[in-house]
């Protein structure tokens, strides 16, 4: 807005110092059209970043409303601790090799009768 401001000061004062005759006419004057148009360029964008931000906060609000539940559970009550894992897995691990034993045991019996 500045520059656009500032060009057409220029040109003003141009055209009133070309008006009064002190000055004659001089094509290289700043081109206020041109920084008109960069003026409204930048309208242009900043009215994309705020509809993009508005949608962007209505999918939030959506998101609220119809998913209430944080996506990631917090840890529950009954979990247990990796020793108590540790323990867990060595037990059933004597288990298994138990029916495992169990199980030959009684293969054999039934090869050897």
């Amino acid at each position: 807005m500045l520059n656009v401001m500032r060009n057409a000061a220029m040109a003003i004062s141009a055209n009133n110092m070309i008006d009064s005759g002190t000055k004659q006419v001089d094509y290289d004057v700043c081109r206020f059209d041109k920084s008109f148009e960069e003026f409204f360029s930048l309208i242009d964008q900043l009215e994309v970043h705020l509809r993009t931000s508005i949608e962007c906060l209505n999918q939030s609000g959506q998101s609220a409303k119809y998913l209430p539940v944080p996506v990631t559970p917090n840890k529950t009550d009954n979990s247990m601790t990796y020793p108590q894992y540790i323990e867990l897995v060595k037990g059933q691990i004597a288990y298994a090799k138990e029916i495992h034993g169990a199980l030959t045991e009684a293969s054999q019996r039934m090869c050897d009768s």
